[in-house]
């Protein structure tokens, strides 16, 4: 595999920062780090925020909110927010897995 350049731009909650990385990585080992940066509020913000994420599964804000809060979200959203994520993939650019949440939920 071709390792990746020394300087690498990574999103984080909506936020982009540069992380000097003085080893090269590969790929793999960049997918590992940028899987294990994903958090319930990456996720959340990364989906347009906690009010379009209740628009989208029509319940409350609040709701929404407390899952950040929780650092959890509710086993029964978990498919219409991939549903959701994979309607607006080409606006906000970020997919989900039933493996991630999974991951996230037993962290």
């Amino acid at each position: 595999m071709k390792p990746i350049s020394a300087l690498m731009r990574i999103g984080v909650i909506g936020v982009s920062l540069w992380l000097d990385i003085y080893t090269p990585l590969t790929m793999c080992q960049l997918a590992t780090y940028m899987k294990f940066m994903r958090s319930v509020e990456y996720i959340i913000e990364e989906l347009g925020g906690s009010s379009f994420i209740a628009r989208g599964l029509r319940i409350n804000s609040g709701a929404v909110r407390c899952w950040k809060h929780r650092r959890s979200i509710p086993y029964k959203y978990w498919k219409p927010l991939i549903d959701l994520a994979h309607r607006h993939y080409d606006y906000y650019g970020i997919r989900l897995s039933l493996d991630e949440l999974w991951e996230l939920h037993t962290r």
